[in-house]
């Protein structure tokens, strides 16, 4: 084989074969050069075939997280309402006419002033990506701006709930709690509360009315109403954000 090309080689220098050798290694060169054009250009579809099936399960996977996380605040939402309805019904009535409901509703009223409410974000996707770069395929600048509201409103969300956490043991709770030696009876509970912190009919209606007792609710009252709020909000931003995740 190497024989033959250097009879071909030779053939070639011949008087008149000069031109015939130049078009050959030109057109060697043509076919090399247009050889690793293709292989380039190969390789590039390739790249852009993974890049184009990370960001589709990217984006597959953030819906089902924002699906998630909007089940949980619709969860939430409606308990946050029923914490602030309830509220603001005992404090239409604690300074004031009452007798229409028996001490069992009073306390059941009551008893909302120690719910909490609560919800997690299901944000694997998201934090995976935002971790890795990945966030980056999305290439939507409208959609990063909806990412970060819904992370503002969750630390506002989570503000408030540190809130009403610290609000138990801090502040009009705990005068309360120095008034009526326990908190507990105020409420419909299980919780064993000593005969001496007990109230009667009567005087139940009396310490509802006093302004240690009403500040107290009050606040759980505002702060449930915020929360309500911010959730409301979370929601209205998730659903903004599958929308658009749709559209892209």
């Amino acid at each position: 084989m190497l024989f033959i090309l250097r009879q071909l080689r030779r053939s070639f220098f011949q008087p008149g074969k000069l031109r015939t050798y130049l078009a050959y290694a030109f057109g060697e060169i043509v076919l090399i050069v247009f050889g690793i054009l293709i292989a380039v250009q190969i390789g590039d579809w390739k790249e852009e075939r993974k890049i184009e099936r990370q960001r589709v399960e990217l984006i597959d996977d953030l819906k089902e997280d924002f699906r998630t996380s909007l089940k949980r605040l619709e969860t939430s939402i409606s308990k946050a309402k029923e914490i602030n309805d309830n509220l603001l019904a005992f404090l239409n009535v604690a300074a004031g006419e009452n007798n229409h409901l028996s001490l069992a509703e009073l306390k059941s009223l009551a008893s909302y002033g120690m719910e909490g409410i609560w919800f997690q974000p299901a944000q694997g996707a998201y934090k995976s990506a935002l971790s890795t770069g990945d966030i980056g395929l999305l290439e939507d600048s409208v959609l990063n701006e909806f990412f970060i509201d819904f992370e503002a409103d969750y630390l506002d969300f989570q503000g408030l709930h540190e809130v009403s956490r610290r609000g138990m043991f801090e502040g009009e709770n705990m005068a309360m709690r120095r008034m009526l030696g326990s908190i507990h009876t105020l409420y419909e509970t299980t919780y064993h509360t000593p005969e001496v912190f007990r109230l009667s009919d009567e005087e139940y209606r009396h310490v509802i009315a006093q302004k240690e007792v009403y500040s107290a609710f009050e606040n759980r009252q505002w702060v449930s109403r915020s929360t309500l709020s911010r959730l409301e909000q979370l929601k209205s931003t998730a659903e903004d954000i599958l929308n658009r995740l749709e559209d892209i």
